[in-house]
């Protein structure tokens, strides 16, 4: 028998599986359902971390899923397992007369007793002693109605413009869902995956993050996105503005050492970008001219690029096409896996700091139009 789990998008992205790791705990889910057919099994598919292959040059990432089943018995039934982290599941109801009437549901799983009851089918379904899965009930409605919205946009509209707005007002839209699901439901895990969210879009501050961090439930605390994001937001804290920059040492196109230390008396743009960065790109001619207009005034750019390693002449060629040679550029060639990226919190790019002749960062992300005002306030 064949039985096909649809994952949302939910599910596949913002809430995407938690790799394991040591610790783990067990989950009891028990099962009470009236109207069931007899002779039904039940089928529960628990994510349980990934696999990673090489295959001609490429890596490839395939999810490990443990499937588990048992009878239905005068409408209960109990499956058990361990889990690290809270997580989603795949269940399913399979009738075994009648194999084409599967009943699925995607839930959510935490460690501990959870007690599922239904007068009919999973559609029905209520949680006891899990109000992770009411969450994710409220979380899942929001995700549909955005992932239906955003899949009409380009039906909808023609103009490539008018995509854009959509798709803007859509996301401010689905953005701000999630401002409000944490201030409502503070100690939720899906609190703690949304502050991730916005944090990582620079929709909120860190000391913001921070403060919403402190309200999440302490056992999503000590969970791996909750660790992880615990360790971001102090990294975050360190190079907000007004804060020391990191001094760091790479390499420059000629392989000579370049320390930030060295702009020491200069305003500097420390700029995080790619060769393969499209956004990044398409900044250099607002470099160029911020560059040009304010070199006299003791305004230079140092650029970090985030190419890997056997990108090394793209990420030159990048530079000579754009015309950005006349600053300083240095990599590690290690992605945002190098020093200096982690060094600042970077998760995504373009992104700059720009730095006083003191070496403080007095200001963050500036692009278009903001770079060159802010040189004209501080110049």
């Amino acid at each position: 028998m064949n039985i096909v789990f649809k994952r949302s998008l939910l599910a596949l992205g913002l809430l995407s599986p938690l790799m394991t790791h040591a610790q783990t705990k067990e989950y009891r889910l028990k099962g009470e359902f009236k109207n069931v057919p007899p002779h039904t099994k039940v089928y529960i598919a628990v994510p349980a971390g990934f696999d990673t292959t090489v295959e001609n040059g490429r890596e490839n990432v395939t999810e490990k899923i443990l499937l588990d089943s048992t009878d239905v018995k005068d409408g209960r039934f109990v499956l058990q397992g361990k889990i690290s982290d809270p997580t989603y599941a795949y269940l399913a109801l399979v009738p075994v007369a009648d194999r084409t009437k599967i009943d699925r549901k995607t839930i959510y799983l935490e460690p501990g007793d959870i007690t599922i009851t239904s007068e009919g089918g999973l559609s029905t379904a209520t949680f006891l002693g899990s109000g992770l899965n009411d969450d994710f009930v409220i979380a899942g409605m929001a995700e549909q109605q955005y992932s239906r919205a955003s899949d009409s946009i380009n039906g909808k509209y023609a103009d490539d413009a008018d995509i854009i707005r959509a798709r803007q007002t859509l996301d401010q839209w689905f953005n701000g869902f999630k401002g409000d699901f944490v201030r409502q439901r503070p100690a939720s895990y899906f609190s703690l995956l949304f502050v991730r969210d916005l944090l990582g879009q620079n929709l909120i501050r860190p000391r913001e993050a921070a403060s919403m961090y402190e309200k999440i439930n302490d056992d999503y605390k000590h969970t791996k996105v909750g660790l992880a994001l615990k360790t971001n937001i102090e990294q975050l804290l360190l190079v907000e503005n007004g804060m020391p920059a990191p001094d760091f040492t790479c390499q420059d196109i000629n392989g000579k050492a370049v320390s930030l230390s060295d702009y020491r008396g200069k305003h500097v743009l420390l700029e995080f970008w790619a060769s393969w960065c499209t956004p990044c790109r398409a900044e250099s001619p607002n470099l160029i001219a911020a560059y040009q207009k304010y070199k006299d005034a003791g305004f230079t750019i140092l650029s970090v690029s985030l190419d890997q390693e056997g990108d090394r002449e793209k990420w030159l060629k990048a530079i000579e096409k754009d015309g950005t040679g006349a600053w300083t550029h240095v990599t590690e060639l290690k992605r945002f896996k190098g020093k200096v990226p982690k060094l600042y919190a970077v998760h995504s790019i373009p992104f700059n700091f720009l730095i006083d002749p003191s070496g403080k960062i007095v200001a963050k992300n500036l692009r278009g139009e903001a770079l060159g005002a802010t040189l004209q306030k501080i110049l």
